[in-house]
């Protein structure tokens, strides 16, 4: 189906919709916010983004938890989640100076702030803490925590 954006007015009734899904108890929140998934946020416009923003408030909510479908992970396989991200259309850029932890088939990076293209692909992770990598060796993998490794372990 075509998503299609004609005005704020749209934005408004869509909301509207959601707003009975929103208060219901068994409705997905994150720190008491309603949990909306944005399937391609490079075509919604920011007036619609805004007005759910607004709205939410306006109906007794700390505001809204959007998430958003940035990029095409098929090529490394990366997962990245984030409280809030934020995105540059002028600059192409998508940025965030909260938490963020990234999965990806070479180990799992966390910390805070990040920036990258807006497809998620080159990425820079500002203050990165505890975490680790993936070494194969001998067809084994083992996982190897940054933070706490000491050294290789000796054989007795």
């Amino acid at each position: 189906m075509e998503q299609t954006y004609p005005g704020i007015e749209d934005a408004k009734a869509h909301f509207e919709l959601l707003l009975k899904a929103f208060r219901d108890e068994r409705y997905v929140k994150v720190d008491g916010k309603p949990y909306l998934f944005i399937f391609d946020p490079v075509n919604i416009p920011q007036e619609y983004v805004d007005c759910f923003k607004k709205m939410s408030v306006e109906a007794g909510f700390p505001g809204i938890y959007l998430v958003a479908n940035v990029g095409d992970n098929s090529i490394k396989k990366e997962v990245m989640l984030t409280d809030t991200l934020y995105w540059d259309r002028q600059n192409e850029k998508i940025y965030t100076d909260c938490y963020v932890r990234i999965y990806s088939p070479d180990g799992f990076m966390q910390g805070y702030g990040m920036e990258s293209d807006q497809r998620a692909r080159d990425y820079k992770l500002f203050n990165p803490v505890n975490s680790y990598g993936v070494v194969v060796q001998d067809s084994t993998a083992v996982n190897i925590d940054s933070v706490n490794f000491i050294g290789p372990f000796r054989h007795k």
